[in-house]
């Protein structure tokens, strides 16, 4: 564990601390964490490399990387976001509540189709993990349960509804 930690002196260190193949014979390497890709992408973008200096800034992009994907969208995209997490976090101490909100409520909207509604479920959770994180928002509960739980649980029904419509009515050609 005390390798690792040293991993959080400078972006390059954290990067070689997670390359390091298993110290015990009898344990394989992982197959690559979405959260190592997220970082590599992170990696490459000079503003990024700018703000991560210091084991503070270091493991701060480590924790932004560690937001899950709940969107599945291409890595590239997620790193973007989370990239963009980090620059708030970095230049301004917290994400602007402004900024979260509007992004909670563009995900909170009913009209689309099966896909669409499943894609705003995944911001929610998203958004979600996001407000937990204490020390990122000045005022959590934007993005907290018990608010997102029933926008998730609200989009879900209108998923359902709209499934059993398509079932019912079949394929408009």
């Amino acid at each position: 564990m005390a390798q690792f930690e040293a991993g959080f002196s400078s972006l390059g260190a954290l990067q070689v601390a997670l390359a390091l193949p298993p110290n015990h014979e009898v344990l394989t390497r992982a197959p690559i964490a979405e959260d190592l890709r997220v970082l590599d992408h992170a990696a490459r973008d000079a503003e990024v490399r700018d703000m991560a200096h210091g084991k503070q800034a270091v493991e701060r992009l480590w924790d932004a990387c560690q937001i899950p994907d709940y969107r599945k969208i291409a890595p590239a995209a997620h790193a973007e976001l989370v990239t963009t997490l980090f620059g708030f976090l970095m230049r301004e101490g917290k994400i602007p509540d402004a900024w979260f909100a509007t992004q909670v409520d563009q995900a909170d909207r009913i009209d689309g189709d099966i896909d669409t509604l499943s894609g705003r479920i995944a911001q929610i959770r998203t958004w979600t993990f996001v407000a937990n994180r204490l020390d990122w928002l000045k005022d959590p509960s934007i993005g907290r349960k018990p608010r997102a739980r029933s926008k998730i649980n609200y989009l879900t029904r209108c998923m359902n509804v709209s499934r059993s419509v398509s079932l019912t009515v079949g394929p408009v050609y």
